[in-house]
């Protein structure tokens, strides 16, 4: 399964390659290519974001053991209204001093003794805030911490071997598809060549039949070797074509 991602990776990376090598006036060298490939590979892209991930989680874990300081603070605000009836107290509490012989006020030492209301109305309200400061050092993991930065760090170093890993791959396959095909357009230039010589030889041979100088026997070998001579071009040319996919 690995093997076969990789594989379509490297095809259309090749493929993307050639395409351009087609296209532009100068070839693209092997190190632009590998470049290349470097940049639009998604396999490679996921490979480095596993080791991006790997770090931060390492990072993140850097701190576990230390201190942990906690600042919590809290403010309130309360407000409360209510209306209370004194009702029938106040009514019979004035009545009674208002049916004294001597009112309050008349005495040798006058009282003033308000009259009681109806109702009262009161009115609560209260603000403040809280603070609170809360510190915590452990003292004994059982080595928990350590543990889990040792997890940490074994992945973060897994994920760097393999993006390692696979960009070798990636780039061992594109390599030799650049070459193979590099190599399959000499040999086809070759046939197409070798083909158009033995056409040469093939008229020739023809005209010298035609003139009483050439034995037929002769003129088809010269019809047996150009039909070779096909056949090995069209082979050259369909292999180039597979590499190029």
């Amino acid at each position: 399964m690995k093997k076969c991602l990789l594989m379509g990776v490297a095809w259309t990376l090749s493929q993307c390659y050639l395409a351009d090598l087609a296209c532009a006036a100068q070839p693209l060298g092997i190190s632009q290519a590998l470049a290349l490939a470097s940049q639009n590979s998604g396999k490679l892209g996921g490979a480095n974001a596993a080791v991006t991930q790997a770090q931060e989680q390492v990072q993140a874990v850097a701190g576990l053991g230390g201190p942990i300081l906690a600042l919590t603070g809290m403010g309130y605000s309360f407000e409360r209204q209510q209306n209370i009836s004194l009702q029938p107290y106040a009514s019979n509490i004035n009545g009674m001093i208002s049916g004294l012989p001597i009112p309050p006020s008349a005495l040798p030492i006058p009282i003033d003794i308000p009259t009681l209301p109806d109702s009262v109305n009161l009115h609560v309200r209260k603000t403040g805030a809280v603070g609170f400061v809360n510190a915590l050092l452990p003292l004994y993991t059982g080595g928990r911490i350590d543990g889990v930065r040792g997890v940490a760090a074994g992945r973060a170093s897994e994920s760097v071997a393999n993006a390692v890993q696979e960009r070798d791959e990636v780039q061992a396959t594109l390599i030799q598809r650049y070459f193979g095909v590099q190599a399959s357009e000499q040999v086809a230039e070759l046939r197409e060549a070798a083909r158009l010589g033995v056409a040469e030889h093939l008229v020739t041979a023809k005209r010298l039949e035609a003139a009483g100088l050439l034995a037929r026997v002769e003129r088809l070998q010269a019809d047996v070797a150009y039909s070779g001579a096909v056949r090995e071009a069209s082979k050259a040319q369909h292999e180039l074509a597979l590499a190029r996919r």
